[in-house]
C-alpha cells in the first residue's frame, strides 16, 4: 500500500524470455499522477515483437521502476481477461449518423455476439440522440439485445458527451458490492458532439471514476 503525493509515476515494464534472452522488446509507460492514494493500480498489456498478445506472464518476468528506483511490494499481480464483463454499449442514434446508420448497427450486433458470454456477462445499452435511453439488459440473450439495436433509428441532435457522463454513472452503480469485474464502455460515434449539458473533461473524469 503506498499513502503518499505521487508526481510523475514512471512505471517501466520489461520482459525477457525464460533463457535470460532479450528476443521480447522492453515496453515503457509513463503516467503523470497527482493525487493522495492508498494504492495505484497499472493496467497493461504484453506484445511481442509482431504486435501479437502475450498470455500467461507471470510476476518474476515484469520490473516496475517508480523514477528509477525498482518497486519490490507489489499488493497483487495478476490476469484479469477471464473476469466478467460489465459492459456499456453506446450507439449514436443523431441525424449526423443517418449515412452510416446501417452499418453502425450491424457493427454493435457483431460485437454482442462475439464478445457477450451468457450467465457471465451484463450489458448495457445506451442509444442516444440529444437524450440517452438507457437499458440495463443484463441477462438477455444476444438475440434480444440485437432485437433492440435493429429497432434504432437516427433523429435529432448529439449529447454526446452526456451519453458518456451517464453510462459511467450506470457503470459505477453498486461497484462497491460487486465481485471483480471489468468495467468496459463501446462507443459507436461520429465524435461531433452539439447538444450536450456536460463538457468533454466531465465526461472524461466520470469515466475514469468508473473504472
Amino acid at each position: 500500500m503506498m499513502a503518499a503525493l505521487l508526481a510523475g509515476l514512471a512505471c517501466t515494464v520489461s520482459l525477457r524470455a525464460a533463457d535470460g534472452s532479450s528476443s521480447i522488446p522492453e515496453r515503457s509507460v509513463a503516467l503523470n499522477i497527482r493525487k493522495q492514494v492508498n494504492e495505484v493500480h497499472v493496467s497493461f498489456i504484453v506484445e511481442d515483437g509482431h504486435k501479437r498478445l502475450l498470455r500467461d506472464v507471470t510476476r518474476d518476468r515484469i520490473t516496475v521502476s517508480d523514477g528509477g528506483q525498482s518497486i519490490t511490494n507489489l499488493t497483487s499481480f495478476g490476469e484479469n481477461s477471464d473476469l466478467p464483463l460489465r459492459l456499456a454499449l453506446l450507439l449514436d442514434c443523431s441525424d449526423s449518423m443517418r449515412k452510416g446508420f446501417l452499418k453502425e448497427r450491424a457493427a454493435a450486433q457483431a460485437f454482442v455476439e462475439r464478445m457477450l458470454r451468457p450467465d457471465i456477462d451484463s450489458l448495457t445499452l445506451i442509444d442516444f440522440a440529444g437524450q440517452s435511453t438507457i437499458s440495463d439488459m443484463p441477462n438477455a440473450s444476444a438475440n434480444l439485445i440485437n432485437a433492440r439495436i435493429s429497432s434504432l433509428e437516427p433523429a435529432g441532435h448529439t449529447a454526446l458527451y452526456d451519453a458518456i457522463y451517464e453510462a459511467s454513472i450506470r457503470l459505477q452503480m453498486n461497484k462497491a458490492g460487486q465481485q471483480p469485474m471489468r468495467r468496459v464502455m463501446i462507443l459507436l460515434s461520429d465524435g461531433e458532439d452539439n447538444d450536450s449539458r456536460h463538457g468533454r473533461a466531465e465526461a472524461l473524469e466520470m469515466a475514469q471514476r468508473a473504472d
